[in-house]
């Protein structure tokens, strides 16, 4: 009886360890780990100012993603379910209007997108802000 109740209780431990690892062994996978958008002053910042990725997650998994810390930046959507067909969906990065008033060069910043069911993904976004060609 002893046995039979010590049994028990291993194989209980042994299956929650087995699930939560399990949890944590899938990824969030990004096609790039970096997102370059361009914008040149006096010009309207469209098709070099978005750029999407496809982010795969292991199973259909709701899936969140970090506010951008920039003000400069907007991701969409942010959050939702992968399609259940492919476990893919796409995020579009996009230049708001505030980019306007920066100064030229490179900014940057990091997008973290998270799922309860699998490790986080890690995208750079970065701006290249070029002043205007002299006329």
């Amino acid at each position: 009886m002893k046995y039979l109740r010590l049994l028990r209780i291993f194989s209980v431990l042994f299956a929650l360890t087995v699930c939560t690892s399990y949890l944590h062994a899938a990824a969030l996978t990004a096609g790039t780990t970096t997102i370059p958008l361009n914008c040149t002053k006096g010009q309207t910042c469209t098709s070099s100012g978005t750029s999407t990725l496809v982010v795969s997650i292991l199973s259909s998994a709701y899936f969140t993603v970090t506010a951008p810390s920039v003000p400069w930046l907007v991701v969409s959507p942010m959050s939702g379910n992968a399609d259940q067909t492919t476990s893919d969906t796409i995020l579009t990065f996009a230049v708001s209007p505030g980019w306007t008033t920066m100064s030229s060069g490179f900014h940057s910043t990091t997008v973290t997108i998270t799922s309860p069911s699998a490790t986080s993904a890690t995208v750079t976004v970065t701006l290249q802000v070029q002043d205007a060609a002299p006329t």
